[in-house]
């Protein structure tokens, strides 16, 4: 008896011993870590992104620009206004000879006005420049920039591009046959004859020539017949209700305007606010 039961467990034993064995040779299964839609703290976990598409700018919009109904709106977006220090603009009235008067001066991005007043334009009113002739008593359309100003007054020194006070010597020139048309010139360039309506005697042209600022109308170049002796200059008192051709002022505002003439400084000359328009970005 003893003898079998000591066989019986002998046996045991080595069948034991034989599943310990397997199980040490038999792999563990790995596990893979679980992905999550979450964040985790815990260093080497994975989160899944969802792609997301990302929005297109939205364009900013057209700036409209602003509609133009005024002088004081239309000169800050004229053709000249980035090079302009100084602005003069005229506007003829209802196609007779007045005309409104407009000063205006820079003040950084923005024009600001000096003065307006009422002026004088041609008997006829303003031409453009394909209408201009001499003697038609019409004042040209567009825009210009100034030249030389003269007077038979004294600017004392008030005007930028230097000034000259006439003399009994000084004629200007609109003769469309003269080799000097349309320019200044002196007494002793007059021919030995001449007709004295087509050669102005500067002198003689008290008050509305107290002072003057000449508008470079046909002078590069000069075609004859198109035009002379384009002036801004003074209104006389009184019985003076039109122009030949030039623009008129109150001697005051004249003194101001002059002032106000750099080689920058343009006038702008239209015979309604429809042509104004024509000169406006």
């Amino acid at each position: 008896m003893k003898g079998l039961l000591l066989s019986i467990i002998l046996v045991e034993m080595l069948l034991t011993g034989c599943v310990r064995n397997i199980d040490k040779m038999t792999p563990s299964p790995k596990i893979s870590p679980e992905v999550t839609d979450r964040a985790d703290d815990t260093p080497g976990a994975t989160e899944s992104v969802t792609p997301t598409s990302t929005p297109l700018p939205t364009p900013s919009p057209t700036p409209i620009s602003e509609p133009v109904t005024n002088v004081y709106q239309a000169v800050k977006r004229l053709v000249v206004a980035e090079k302009a220090s100084h602005v003069f603009v005229v506007l003829q009235r209802e196609k007779g000879p007045e005309c409104d008067f407009y000063a205006f001066k820079r003040q950084g991005n923005e024009f600001v006005e000096v003065f307006n007043t009422v002026g004088l334009v041609g008997k006829n009113g303003i031409a453009t420049i394909e209408e201009k002739h001499e003697g038609d008593y019409r004042t040209p359309a567009g825009i210009y920039t100034f030249g030389m100003c003269f007077g038979i007054k004294d600017d004392n020194g008030i005007s930028p591009l230097g000034y000259t006070v006439v003399g009994e010597d000084d004629y200007w020139d609109s003769n469309p046959e003269s080799d000097t048309y349309n320019q200044w010139i002196k007494k002793k360039d007059l021919p030995a004859t001449y007709d004295k309506t087509k050669y102005e005697h500067l002198i003689s042209k008290k008050g509305t020539y107290n002072y003057v600022a000449a508008i470079n109308y046909n002078v590069d170049p000069i075609i004859k017949g198109k035009g002379s002796a384009i002036f801004l200059h003074c209104t006389r008192e009184g019985s003076m209700l039109y122009t030949g051709g030039c623009i008129a002022i109150p001697e005051d505002k004249m003194l101001i305007a002059l002032s106000m003439i750099y080689s920058d400084t343009y006038i702008v000359i239209a015979s309604s606010f429809d042509d104004l328009m024509t000169h406006v970005r």
